[in-house]
């Protein structure tokens, strides 16, 4: 990412089907909201659920951060009721941008006939995180498996780009896959 200046916001962890968020072209784990209205959530004085219930069928401008492009794109979304829960149809979770970047982790190696290799990772993949916890290293996804014997990790699929959940489930604490991160192996587009 560009500079090193933190950019907290709210990272888009779930679309539900049928909402308004699922009208428009966010990634999930990708896209982060900085902004609403061109105000930094940081600098506002209201929560962020607030403001999306004070402007509950009007317009908004959302800023969204994508981690793999470093940019910041304008979302025009209309908060409303729908048949689900919130205005949005979005599942969020506060996170700072910058660690988030610097946590994703590149999948350098898959053991065959592993749990990974049976749900189809391959090597190049990124993980950029998880549903059922923050992880910032290969400890957290170790910590995670002996703790539920499973995990649900959030796939980058560079070649495609398409973002993806995979379950897996270990094999007496294995999933067999190796990681790295650093500079050599960030996400970039």
């Amino acid at each position: 990412m560009g500079g090193s200046e933190s950019r907290p916001g709210y990272r888009i962890m779930e679309i539900l089907n049928n909402s308004p968020g699922d009208k428009e072209s966010f990634q999930i784990f990708l896209d982060f909201i900085v902004s609403l209205n061109g105000t930094n959530l940081i600098e506002s004085q209201l929560p962020f659920q607030e403001l999306i219930k004070a402007n509950e069928n009007c317009p908004i401008t959302l800023g969204v951060l994508n981690l793999l492009t470093s940019e910041i794109r304008e979302v025009i979304i209309t908060p409303s009721k729908w048949e689900g829960e919130g205005l949005l149809g979005i599942n969020l979770r506060y996170e700072d941008s910058i660690e988030a970047s610097q946590s994703i982790m590149h999948i350098t190696s898959i053991r065959p006939n592993s749990p990974a290799s049976n749900v189809g990772l391959v090597v190049g993949d990124y993980i950029l995180g998880s549903k059922e916890a923050k992880i910032k290293s290969a400890n957290d996804i170790q910590t995670i498996i002996y703790k539920n014997g499973e995990i649900t990790l959030v796939i980058f699929n560079k070649e495609s780009n398409k973002v993806f959940p995979v379950l897996l489930e270990s094999v007496d604490g294995y999933i067999g896959i190796e990681v790295a991160t650093g500079v050599f192996h960030r996400l970039s587009s």
